[in-house]
This record gives C-alpha cells, sequence and structure tokens, in this order.
C-alpha cells in the first residue's frame, strides 16, 4: 500500500501488475509469486522478541548475541508464547527491490517463527560481503491439520538468499 501515485504506478509497471485504490490507498495487485530483493547491510535485518508480537512493548529484548530467537526461551519456545507466558519474534527485514532499487526502501515485518529463524543466515550473508545480498521474499502457503482434527491455513513469509548472493 501507498499513498503515491508514481509509486504505485512504478511498481505495477515493474510487476506486469495493476494498482487500484483500496480505502483511500493505492494497492499494487501483482501475478508474483517470488520478489527478488536486495538486502544492503546486516542492520537492515532485525529480530526481537516480545511479548506483543508486532505492536512493540516495553517488555522487549533482542534476541540474544547471534541474533536468532531461540537464545531467549529455549527449545519450548513457540508453545511459551502461544501461551502467553513467554515472548515471540518480531522481525525487521529493509530491503530495495532488485528490479528497480531506486524505487527506495522497503519494510517487511512479521511475528512469523520462521522468518525470525532464517535472520542469522541472512545477517551473516550480507556481513560476509560486507555490502547488498541478492535473495527472494516470497509468501509460502503452509496447512496442517492439529492433533484435535482442526485444519490450519496461513501464509508465511519466507526469504532466501539468491546465488551467487553478492549483487553487482
Amino acid at each position: 500500500m501507498t499513498d503515491e501515485l508514481s509509486l504505485a504506478h512504478r511498481l505495477a509497471a515493474l510487476s506486469g501488475g495493476d494498482c487500484e485504490e483500496v480505502g483511500g490507498e493505492l494497492v499494487v495487485l501483482t501475478g508474483w509469486d517470488r520478489v527478488r530483493i536486495r538486502v544492503d547491510s546486516a542492520g537492515q535485518v532485525v529480530c526481537r522478541m516480545t511479548t506483543e508480537p508486532l505492536s512493540g512493548s516495553s517488555e522487549e529484548a533482542i534476541a540474544g548475541v547471534s541474533g536468532h530467537p531461540g537464545d531467549v526461551v529455549g527449545p519450548d519456545r513457540k508453545a511459551v508464547a502461544r501461551s502467553g507466558r513467554g515472548p515471540g519474534p518480531v522481525t525487521s527485514v529493509g530491503f530495495r527491490l532488485a528490479g528497480d532499487p531506486d524505487l527506495g526502501l522497503f519494510l517487511l515485518r512479521s511475528g512469523g517463527w520462521a522468518l525470525a529463524d532464517a535472520v542469522p543466515a541472512l545477517r551473516e550473508a550480507v556481513a560476509a560481503v560486507g555490502g547488498p545480498v541478492s535473495a527472494s521474499l516470497w509468501l509460502r502457503p503452509v496447512e496442517f491439520t492439529t492433533p484435535e482434527g482442526y485444519p490450519v491455513n496461513y501464509v508465511e513469509p519466507t526469504i532466501t538468499l539468491d546465488e551467487p548472493s553478492v549483487t553487482g
């Protein structure tokens, strides 16, 4: 979503999509299943553990020295967070679109555990090359049935490093 008409049109042209107004803001609809992105620095990849995912909280801690959420709550971290007795991840990834980096910096925020688990590798890759890395951002559908028989469906943001990951 954006309120800048020129940005919406550039995104639509880049993606082969359309833009339409929804609730006073412009939404770009694309057919992309993956978006090629560029992450410029390790500082643009942050994972925090908080008791109020995605909303920010005074009860917040940066996830361990390694930046991995497992450093904070141990092996049962998901169950503890879901029960409300412990923190869950809030991951922020700043990125540029590989197809048009001059469009500016975009921000992905997620409370998903899989993206939080990917943070150390992404930060290490950027730090290892000392600059931008190329990656793909995509929304992975997840479907399963709970032990109680309830179907669960959601979409999980995923970032995978491209090979080679160094951008030119």
